[in-house]
């Protein structure tokens, strides 16, 4: 990318427009085909092949928005990740822990959990619930009925603002070290948790290994990203139409896990 190219995509990243998380303006899918129509039309500082590469990931992403059956957007899913250069421009890490937008790379992650004040609770009750307790977990936004995900963050503040409580709820947490090169399995991270404002912050100490995450890389990246971003309006139905590509994701990477390899 041309030093022209890059002023083009920090001024692109930089409006307001385009910050996450989005909170919707009328259905999740009008608010995402805005979101990305606009998106398109402001990337006439690529070449047209790059264009049309992400104007076509746009299009899957517009597509499955309109749909609401479960199957129809995990095929889809599965199509674009097939068709498209999305699987190849995703941030994957390997073997390392994730830079935060300051350059530190990030070890600690936290949960918190409701509680009850007059109840003590041990270690694995902060954990996750029992795995044979999975058939009645229900879809999240990156986790699908019956394959509970262990849902942490960087921060003890974004867990609080994430569950939505007041100061006085009684909270339960827990802190989670990530060990760089541990030799037991390996870890990859497949980070769709940068947003515009981090990947500009970070501009100039990415050291991410073998694979240098390029601004093109983020072009490709950022419609998953923000498809998977939006505020849900009702975290309290069954079927969350907010949660539905993020969910697709999930169980694409739980069946295609040996396609994530790093080179």
């Amino acid at each position: 990318m041309t030093e022209q190219e890059k002023k083009c995509f920090i001024e692109l990243m930089k409006q307001e427009e385009f910050q996450l998380p989005r909170r919707m303006d009328g259905s999740y899918r009008a608010s995402l085909h805005k979101l990305l129509d606009d998106y398109v039309r402001q990337l006439g500082f690529l070449d047209r092949v790059h264009q049309k590469a992400i104007a076509d990931i746009c299009t899957y992403l517009k597509e499955m928005a309109a749909m609401h059956d479960t199957r129809e957007i995990w095929d889809h899913f599965s199509a674009m990740m097939e068709h498209t250069e999305l699987l190849q421009r995703l941030h994957i890490i390997c073997h390392q822990l994730p830079v935060d937008g300051y350059g530190i790379k990030n070890s600690n992650l936290f949960r918190i959990r409701e509680c009850m004040d007059n109840k003590n609770y041990a270690r694995k009750d902060i954990f996750h619930m029992p795995l044979t307790e999975n058939r009645h977990t229900r879809a999240y936004r990156y986790n699908i009925a019956g394959y509970p995900s262990l849902y942490v963050s960087s921060t003890i503040y974004c867990c609080f603002t994430e569950m939505g409580k007041g100061e006085h709820d009684p909270l339960i947490g827990s802190m989670f070290r990530l060990r760089e090169g541990r030799s037991q399995g390996d870890l990859y991270i497949a980070d769709l948790g940068v947003r515009p404002i981090d990947f500009i912050k970070s501009i100039g100490y990415r050291d991410l290994g073998r694979r240098k995450y390029r601004y093109t890389d983020y072009l490709y990246a950022y419609p998953l990203i923000a498809a998977c971003s939006f505020i849900a309006a009702n975290k309290h139905v069954n079927y969350i139409h907010e949660y539905s590509i993020s969910n697709a994701l999930f169980s694409w990477l739980h069946q295609h896990l040996s396609l994530i390899h790093i080179s």
